[in-house]
């Protein structure tokens, strides 16, 4: 049993878990640990939970990069591992991206100055087309899309990475609207 969380990839290939559970000063963390050769990108490590008709919402993580040249971050409007949008760092950026099969269109950069060291709060608020995007409750990316109107959220990571506090929250008409 897995609870709320499911790792959408399979590859035969692989010997061994990506996800494990670790610890450290008493506080728990899901941990990407799948090393992976960097290049061209197609899906990563994936740990999906959420209700895929969920449509406004904020989703907060916080996350410790354990290596920073590789993505890592939220998922959200998450519909399969190949199409999403994502809020990743890399590289000392933090990046917005629509995720439309083999193709990721940019839809917004800043940059980001963050290490392997520190634990990042990354926030996403969705609500219609427009899309904010929050390191540390700063706002970094705003963009406006409409090719995803709702679905699940997701953590990924291409990189060992350690995820915790993991939210999603809704104002009440949202809530009514789905409960409906």
């Amino acid at each position: 049993y897995t609870g709320q969380w499911y790792d959408p990839i399979t590859d035969s290939n692989y010997r061994g878990p990506s996800w494990i559970v670790t610890e450290e000063d008493g506080k728990k963390f899901m941990e990407q640990m799948r090393v992976l050769t960097p290049g061209k990108h197609i899906s990563c490590p994936t740990l999906v939970a959420g209700d895929k008709d969920w449509e406004d919402y904020t989703v907060s993580v916080r996350m410790r990069p354990l290596y920073t040249k590789e993505p890592a971050g939220l998922l959200f409007r998450y519909q399969t591992s190949l199409m999403h949008y994502a809020f990743m760092l890399c590289d000392q950026k933090a990046c917005l991206y629509l995720v439309e099969k083999e193709k990721r269109e940019l839809l917004g950069e800043a940059n980001f100055d963050f290490n392997c060291d520190t634990f990042y709060e990354l926030k996403v608020d969705v609500k219609g087309h427009l899309m904010k995007c929050y390191v540390d409750n700063k706002l970094l990316i705003e963009a406006v899309n409409d090719r995803y109107s709702y679905g699940s959220i997701a953590i990924a990571a291409y990189m060992p990475t350690q995820f915790t506090d993991v939210k999603v929250c809704c104002d009440s008409d949202e809530y009514q609207n789905y409960i409906r």
